[in-house]
């Protein structure tokens, strides 16, 4: 389930467990984290990072607390696309 359609509780668990995301806001609580995270990607914020993962959940629609991971669709936002298509192209290139 995506996180914008996550309940309000579950948002704020995602949001307090996953520090690791490259979040404007997360940079400000979370330094240290985005940058051992290591993305070159541009900082999003908080609200279009929910948009864009998606996390399982149970069978009464809640997130699965078990989970350890999320799926980002980084493609899904026009400037990560860009980027990402970019580096295909580079590795692409490199390969020939």
């Amino acid at each position: 389930m995506r996180g914008n359609e996550l309940c309000q509780s579950d948002r704020a668990h995602v949001l307090a467990a996953y520090i690791y995301r490259g979040t404007i806001e997360n940079q400000r609580a979370h330094p240290q984290a985005v940058a051992m995270a290591g993305s070159r990607l541009p900082l999003i914020t908080d609200a279009q990072w929910l948009e864009i993962s998606e996390w399982p959940v149970t069978k009464s629609g809640r997130i699965d607390r078990r989970a350890k991971h999320c799926t980002t669709f980084h493609s899904e936002m026009k400037a990560h696309k860009a980027m990402i298509d970019e580096w295909s192209k580079t590795r692409a290139a490199v390969r020939k």
